[in-house]
């Protein structure tokens, strides 16, 4: 398992930034190629706030995130972790 997975799932929880330099910038640049975003996250249903808030709010160099909806896993939080 990697490791950046699981960090991935917990470090947004302590206020740590685990996000990619970079990818607001070039998600708005699909957006502006005309292209609808589809964010997927493996992260448990019951993160699917804390989810959608770190989306709607990452900030990189004055960009933000495009707007898109969020597909989510179904299942819980340990078997979310067992399967990253």
């Amino acid at each position: 398992m990697p490791w950046s997975d699981v960090l991935g799932q917990f470090m947004p929880l302590v206020g740590v930034d685990w996000s990619q330099t970079g990818v607001a910038h070039l998600f708005s640049a699909v957006k502006e190629n005309g292209y609808q975003l589809l964010f997927l996250s493996a992260r448990s249903i019951s993160q699917a706030y804390i989810t959608r808030q770190f989306l709607l709010n990452l900030k990189q160099d004055g960009k933000v995130l495009p707007e898109g909806p969020v597909v989510i896993s179904p299942d819980g939080l340990f078997p979310s972790l067992y399967r990253e």
